[in-house]
């Protein structure tokens, strides 16, 4: 079961590293409004901390 939800785990955080990419993407566009950037880097800051909880549960994962 815990091979299975690290590989679960580990699609997981490529999906939000590619979420991350996108939004930094956005961030750096020269035409952006103003509620445009506080709303993406709102985004940034969850994927941020959905990243890190990621990370901890995969090495809890192997750790069992």
């Amino acid at each position: 079961m815990s091979a299975l939800q690290l590989k679960l785990q580990g699609y997981e955080l490529k999906s939000l590293e590619g979420q991350l990419i996108y939004v930094n993407t956005c961030l750096r566009q020269p035409d952006i409004a103003k509620w445009e950037t506080v709303e993406f880097q709102q985004v940034k800051d969850g994927l941020i901390k959905s990243i890190t909880d990621t990370k901890a549960l995969i090495e809890t994962i192997k750790e069992l």
